[in-house]
C-alpha cells in the first residue's frame, strides 16, 4: 500500500522526503519582488549598494532558486542561494527567498533569523512579518505567532493571513 504522504512520482525522479512538511503547511506565493538586474537604478540606497555587487551569475542564481521554490524544492533552492547570500545576503528580496526556503525545509530557526533581517530592514513589509508568524507557529510559540500574524493581517487582511491567524487563536484557547 503507498504511503499518503509521498504522492506518487515519475519513474527517474526521485521523491523528495521533505515535500511533505511543504504540503502540509504551505505558505501562499510570495508578491512579487522587485529584483533588480545588475546596472538598473533603485530609490532605496541599500538596494543600490546590493544590486552592484550582484553579477548575472548571482542575478541567475537568485532566478534560479525562485524556479526552484515554485516547484517545492526548497533544498534545491538553498544550493543556488549560497553564492547570493555572500554577494547580496543584505537584501531584503534575498533574504525573503532564503527565509522561504528555509520554511520549506523545516529549518526553522533559520527562516525566523532571514524573516527578522527582512523585518529590520523593512517593517512594513506584510509577507515577511506574515511568513515569520507562521514560523514562530510552527515552532510552538503561539503567542509570538499571534503578535506577527495580527500585524500583517492589519497590513494586508488577505483570506490566507486571516486563516493563519484564526488557526493560531483557536489552538491558544484549546491551551487556555
Amino acid at each position: 500500500m503507498r504511503n499518503p504522504a509521498f504522492p506518487a512520482h515519475p519513474i527517474g525522479r526521485r521523491p523528495n522526503p521533505l515535500s511533505f512538511v511543504s504540503e502540509l503547511d504551505p505558505l501562499p506565493p510570495c508578491p512579487p519582488v522587485q529584483v533588480l538586474s545588475p546596472g538598473r537604478q533603485s530609490k532605496n540606497r541599500q538596494a543600490v549598494s546590493t544590486v552592484d555587487r550582484m553579477t548575472d551569475g548571482t542575478f541567475e542564481a537568485f532566478r534560479k532558486a525562485e524556479a526552484l521554490m515554485a516547484q517545492r524544492r526548497p533544498l534545491d533552492a538553498l544550493r543556488e542561494l549560497r553564492q547570493v547570500l555572500d554577494e547580496a545576503g543584505e537584501a531584503p528580496s534575498v533574504q525573503l527567498l532564503a527565509g522561504r526556503a528555509y520554511l520549506g525545509s523545516a529549518q526553522l530557526s533559520r527562516a525566523e533569523e532571514a524573516f527578522r533581517k527582512v523585518l529590520d530592514l523593512d517593517p512594513s513589509d506584510h509577507y515577511a512579518r506574515f511568513a515569520l508568524g507562521k514560523t514562530l507557529q510552527r515552532q510552538g510559540r503561539l503567542p509570538e505567532a499571534l503578535a506577527q500574524l495580527r500585524m500583517a493581517v492589519a497590513m494586508n487582511p488577505s483570506p490566507e493571513y486571516q486563516e493563519a491567524l484564526g488557526e493560531v487563536k483557536a489552538r491558544l484557547a484549546l491551551e487556555n
